[in-house]
């Protein structure tokens, strides 16, 4: 190689290292703020606060704490008489739970877990949760289908989710699984893209991307969102409207600043 070619490499090479500098140092800076908004986000979960968790909001707080390895108390037993039980352990569900048709194209079970049923999309997500123990058919994934609104709203994210407990399970056909989280997750991105406000469904679309394996669509504008409505309550709030910060936004906003974080296109959750 001659002199002046070799010099011109390394002048080459120090040049692109000094163009590189900044990106770093803002890179790092970010990581910085992120990490800390997470540590001053934590402080939301008091002993009472804990002892008080619905379910869902358990296992946001469980899952949290496990890519933190933080030791919290386990309370899983808590939730026993809970049919979403099985949402903290597969290996935990009520065996003697039944599922029939109800008149709004969802499902009524047993009148003693009728509690856990708060929401019509509640039944849906239940009954592809127990996929595997009741069975599913062409009807119950019809039933399903009326979830998938197509505009990124909570029934598509939870949409999303019964499409996920369907495939896990191993329930139901392989490629009309996969087609339908396909369009679940693009409706989710679009959505996103055009959301300008932070919300519960705004950290749990993030957060629905990642148990989906789409990571990798996640922006950094959407975690900045995230990172700058955290409030010194402290916590997030489910809206701009309420003035407390809730469990449910909290343990998303939380897990979407942590799983950006890691980097992984996939988290699992079950």
């Amino acid at each position: 190689m001659k002199k002046s070619t070799a010099v011109f490499l390394i002048l080459t090479l120090l040049i692109l290292g000094l163009l590189e500098i900044p990106q770093y140092v803002q890179y790092q800076k970010e990581q910085s703020e992120i990490k800390s908004v997470i540590s001053s986000g934590l402080v939301f979960y008091s002993p009472d606060e804990i002892k008080n968790l619905p379910l869902d909001s358990y296992l946001m707080f469980r899952e949290v704490a496990k890519h933190l390895n933080m030791d919290i108390p386990s309370r899983e037993n808590t939730y026993d008489n809970n049919p979403f039980i099985r949402f903290l352990n597969k290996g935990k569900y009520i065996a003697s739970l039944k599922f029939s048709k109800s008149e709004d194209d969802s499902y009524k079970i047993n009148p003693e877990y009728e509690f856990a049923l708060e929401y019509r999309l509640d039944g849906i997500v239940l009954k592809a949760l127990y996929c595997d123990v009741v069975g599913y058919n062409d009807e119950d994934f019809s039933i399903l289908q009326t979830l998938n609104h197509g505009d990124g709203s909570y029934e598509d994210t939870h949409f999303l989710l019964s499409l996920l407990f369907l495939k896990i399970n191993g329930c139901y056909d392989r490629n009309k699984i996969e087609k339908s989280i396909t369009e679940a997750t693009g409706s989710i991105i679009n959505a996103e893209e055009n959301d300008t406000s932070f919300s519960d469904l705004y950290a749990e679309r993030i957060v629905m991307l990642y148990w989906a394996g789409y990571g990798r669509s996640v922006e950094g504008t959407w975690i900045d969102t995230v990172k700058n409505n955290f409030t010194n309550d402290p916590g997030w709030r489910i809206n701009k409207f309420l003035l407390f910060s809730d469990s449910h936004p909290t343990g998303l906003a939380l897990l979407s600043l942590i799983y950006y974080l890691e980097g992984k296109p996939q988290q699992s959750f079950y």
